[in-house]
């Protein structure tokens, strides 16, 4: 359970590395001289240059109301729940989050740092990362959980008729599945613009007409996605590329 730095700095195109190899925990920030910053994402699919990716839907029987298997005292550095109706597999929650939805010590979230494999209905003992602790005891039953895989891992192509999760960064390179990869989230960055008509200056949003791109961010329509960004040079012709100075982060 090591320490890690708060983040990574990366020489000028060492953003554009991707492996099969974890080097650094799940949504590692990272920066470089000019600004730009970086998170450490696990790819889902195979992912183009330029695309937005959004995090991987939740599972729907471990997301919340998990009982506590026992009380965890303060100071406590792990936490038994008992699983809905689906199994766990070894660190699937590695880097990801568990959190006190309600009951005794509610409001409290933890950072995951590995676990066993646990069968369906069974017991999953969650272990945290160093110095991470109950600072409000959890009472055996009535504390309820739930579970967040790290939103980097098994990241996707933002999918128009398919969110299961926020915007989380722009590949700056085209990426295979199941490889790490730096997903860009601030800073100037080339990214696929939709059909829409982008303006020069104005902020965007992941699209809501072409799967992995940008369009104008539309408040007259009352849109309810996050800006991620403002259009910082000559606008982009439709479905062509922009670039954009990103505000994920």
């Amino acid at each position: 359970m090591s320490s890690y730095p708060v983040a990574v700095t990366l020489a000028v195109g060492a953003e554009k590395t991707t492996n099969t190899v974890k080097k650094h925990p799940l949504g590692t920030m990272a920066v470089n001289v000019f600004g730009d910053m970086f998170r450490y994402c696990f790819s889902g699919e195979a992912i183009g240059a330029g695309q937005v990716v959004m995090a991987k839907a939740g599972v729907a029987n471990h997301d919340m109301d998990l009982a506590t298997q026992a009380a965890a005292a303060i100071g406590a550095t792990s936490v038994s729940v008992t699983l809905g109706a689906t199994a766990a597999t070894v660190d699937q929650y590695a880097d990801g989050i568990l959190y006190v939805n309600d009951g005794a010590g509610e409001g409290q979230k933890f950072r995951v740092h590995d676990h066993l494999a646990a069968d369906a209905s069974a017991t999953l003992t969650l272990n945290f990362y160093q110095n991470d602790k109950v600072a409000e005891a959890l009472a055996t039953a009535t504390s309820l959980c739930g579970l967040s895989e790290n939103k980097y891992k098994d990241v996707e192509i933002y999918d128009v008729n398919d969110v299961d999760g926020p915007a989380v960064g722009v590949a700056v390179v085209e990426v295979a599945d199941n490889s790490y990869f730096w997903a860009q989230v601030h800073g100037s960055c080339n990214v696929l613009i939709d059909s829409t008509t982008v303006v020069l200056g104005s902020a965007v949003e992941a699209s809501s007409a072409v799967d992995g791109s940008v369009g104008l961010a539309d408040y007259s329509a009352n849109t309810d996605q996050k800006p991620i960004g403002v259009v910082e040079l000559i606008v982009a012709v439709s479905t062509d590329y922009g670039m954009i100075h990103l505000t994920i982060e």
